[in-house]
């Protein structure tokens, strides 16, 4: 495997204060929007740092915390950074391609060098393209990038009309750029105006962006951009176009210093009364607790619960929706024990919101782990919240499509583990009698039982004895009464009466 020639490594070391400097002819005069074309002339490169998220390091190597770069093998000519890569057949190689590149039987394969990207690593990852009334600003930071760009205007950052977007969505962007771009104008009520000045006697505009690599949260490896675009003051002809970038602490520690917008919600989900959130029995009472700490600083000063859904762990197609915009759904209202209720917002201090509900498992399901998923939306000031309580006629029972948290959004998760009783009485009984008789459970029941059955036949015993005393004594029996009845013959007498009265016969 050779190398091909005429190639220059990219610099290694990581370049605090660095100056890209793009040159413009000035043969092109411009009309109002006509956007610049000309050769661009890069003497510096927007720098790598492995610590950033998304640039991470490939092939299993370290990313060194002291300098931001990767243990690569320089030795084998490998760049194992996040770079990107590219193929080309030795018919399309030719001496400007920015970057390392082997050359295999033909087969031509390059790293870009530190700084571009592009079929032939050309494209510089921070560029502008300047005309009389706006300006075009390119970035495209290393690997996948899920923060944000935004434009500093003084110290506060100006996001909701100046947000940077995708360059597919940008109408008129250059085919090669990739990244993020915005069009932003020279004078501009939502996104502020740009500083105008004069240097030997051209007039500079100039504007501040802050790339923020984590959403809502500073880090010291953020960049500072600031661009320029340059004109002769008579015929309003493009000079040039420079970008300057910074990646010290120390340079970006007065962005956004009157507002801190790091404030989270902090969601618990817990057996009522406790802190425990494993084995908690079928329809004991959970509590659901949400809170925020807000300082004299904070740009957030209350939130509100747009949407609460609980999910199966492992398997988010079974899930129902709990809350919509903080009232209950049909769903679960019947499990409702307490509805929401708020304190707050205090500043500085905390705000909380809380509710309380049954626990549940879903049909079919013996135990299950649920997750419960909650979308907060905050609020500068004070929220405005849902009369309390919920009008029934309003609770929803539709599932609401996923999403994903916006600019002013969090989205919090905690998760609990339910189990049904009568699913381990079942579990039991498929021990064997021997186990079952050897149960310390088995054997206490017993044994109360056989206490119980003692104490009974006692009582029957006292019970029987008793009631033999308390039968009445019986009279000795009376002689006469049990003489034998004498019966008497009576024969009556008979009396002859003659025809003679005189006569008797006796």
């Amino acid at each position: 495997m050779g190398q091909v020639t005429g190639l220059a490594f990219r610099n290694t070391w990581r370049r605090h204060f660095s100056i890209l400097v793009i040159g413009i002819s000035a043969c092109f005069s411009l009309a109002v929007g006509q956007t610049t074309t000309a050769a661009l002339v890069q003497t510096d490169i927007l720098s790598y740092d492995c610590r950033r998220v998304g640039a991470y390091c490939q092939n299993n190597k370290t990313c060194i915390e002291t300098t931001g770069r990767c243990d690569c093998d320089r030795d084998q000519n490998y760049i194992c950074e996040n770079l990107p890569t590219l193929q080309l057949a030795e018919a399309d190689y030719n001496e400007s391609v920015h970057g390392a590149c082997t050359n295999s039987s033909g087969h031509i394969e390059c790293v870009c060098d530190e700084g571009y990207y592009g079929k032939t690593c050309d494209v510089p990852r921070v560029d502008v393209e300047c005309n009389e009334s706006n300006m075009t600003v390119y970035i495209n930071p290393y690997g996948i990038f899920e923060g944000e760009i935004f434009v500093i205007n003084g110290a506060l950052k100006v996001k909701d009309a100046c947000k940077f977007e995708h360059v597919s969505d940008i109408a008129g962007a250059g085919e090669d750029k990739e990244g993020m771009a915005l069009v932003i104008q020279h004078i501009s009520k939502d996104c502020g105006n740009t500083t105008l000045n004069q240097e030997y006697g051209n007039l500079n505009y100039t504007r501040d962006f802050f790339l923020e690599y984590v959403k809502e949260v500073r880090e010291a490896t953020d960049q500072l951009i600031r661009v320029t675009c340059v004109f002769t003051p008579s015929n309003r002809t493009v000079l040039k176009g420079t970008v300057t970038i910074t990646d010290t602490q120390s340079e970006i520690s007065h962005i956004d210093v009157h507002k801190d917008t790091s404030v989270k919600v902090t969601f618990t989900v817990t057996e009522k009364g406790s802190t425990n959130t494993d084995a908690i029995r079928l329809g004991q009472d959970i509590d659901l607790k949400f809170s925020m700490e807000t300082t004299q600083n904070s740009a957030y000063n209350d939130f509100i619960i747009t949407s609460c859904e609980v999910t199966k762990e492992g398997d988010e197609t079974i899930s129902i929706d709990i809350l919509e915009n903080e009232c209950p759904t049909t769903t679960v209202h019947s499990l409702i024990t307490k509805n929401l209720t708020t304190a707050g917002p205090v500043r500085p201090g905390t705000v909380t919101e809380s509710m309380s509900m049954k626990a549940f498992v879903f049909l079919g399901e013996s135990n299950s782990t649920l997750v419960f998923v909650c979308i907060v939306e905050f609020c500068e000031k004070s929220c405005i919240h849902p009369p309390k309580p919920c009008n029934t006629s309003n609770f929803r029972a539709t599932h609401s499509k996923k999403r994903r948290a916006t600019d002013n959004e969090q989205r919090v998760s905690a998760k609990i583990t339910v189990v049904d009783p009568a699913s381990q009485i079942k579990a039991t009984s498929d021990l064997s009698t021997q186990d079952c008789l050897q149960q310390p459970s088995f054997i206490a029941i017993m044994s109360t039982l056989g206490v119980l059955v003692l104490l009974l036949l006692t009582l029957c015993i006292v019970l029987i004895l008793r009631l033999l005393e308390a039968r009445p004594k019986q009279s000795p029996p009376d002689s006469d009464a049990r003489r034998e009845p004498v019966y008497e013959l009576k024969i009556p007498r008979i009396s002859l009466t003659s025809a003679n009265p005189n006569h008797h016969l006796n």
